[in-house]
């Protein structure tokens, strides 16, 4: 579920910004609301500057929704595709995590965090920390939440990696090879079934494929 949209915001020129702008009982209605994603050079908030951008801080909040089925049978995770530049994660005023590589994408699981129904998110971004530099480019140094966040259930047993190689690539044949992890939050054996499917450019199977598989 994306989480894209009009979220409230509270901006400071500094990076003295405490963490009450995270608390559930915070009082935001007197807030800016702001786009997500978007950047703040762009809303007017700093002044755009080359490489790096001005010291400050900004801190986001919305609610978002958890179907009860959602926690029967796995777990909660939380995307962000991207934020400028160093951002912490708090749910229902819990800290949840932290991330500080600007163009990365980073998950949170925020099982233990959340609740049926609805729940408050609080992200905390702020432009310097420990290796910011290095996330810096030659372009203009924008700051902010510049990329989507989504919310989203991964069941107790799930596929955690897929990997696929081809070779020995023709006009007609190839060689074709995968590899696929498979986790379970439970940490129980189960056994369980794995169905492969490959499709030519056209759409039709070229391939069908199913395996046994036991998560350790």
């Amino acid at each position: 579920v994306a989480l894209d949209g009009e979220w409230r915001f509270l901006f400071s020129s500094t990076e003295g910004v405490g963490n009450e702008g995270t608390r559930k009982d915070c009082d935001d209605s007197q807030w800016d609301r702001i786009p997500v994603p978007g950047c703040w050079d762009a809303l007017g908030y700093i002044e755009p500057r080359y490489t790096n951008p001005y010291k400050a801080t900004g801190i986001y909040r919305r609610d978002f929704d958890v179907p009860a089925k959602w926690l029967r049978n796995g777990h909660v995770f939380l995307r962000f595709d991207g934020v400028l530049k160093g951002y912490e994660v708090w749910v229902n005023g819990e800290f949840a995590g932290k991330w500080e590589s600007a163009f990365n994408s980073c998950h949170f699981d925020v099982t233990d965090y959340v609740v049926p129904g609805k729940n408050l998110l609080a992200v905390k971004v702020y432009t310097e920390y420990k290796g910011a530099d290095f996330d810096s480019n030659d372009d203009w140094g924008q700051a902010g939440i510049n990329r989507s966040i989504s919310v989203f259930p991964v069941p107790d047993m799930h596929i955690s990696d897929i990997t696929v190689r081809t070779s020995n690539v023709s006009e007609q044949n190839a060689v074709f090879e995968y590899a696929v992890d498979v986790d379970n939050f439970t940490g129980k054996k189960k056994n369980a079934s794995l169905r492969l499917k490959v499709k030519d450019s056209q759409g039709r199977t070229i391939l069908r494929k199913k395996a046994k598989v036991t998560p350790v």
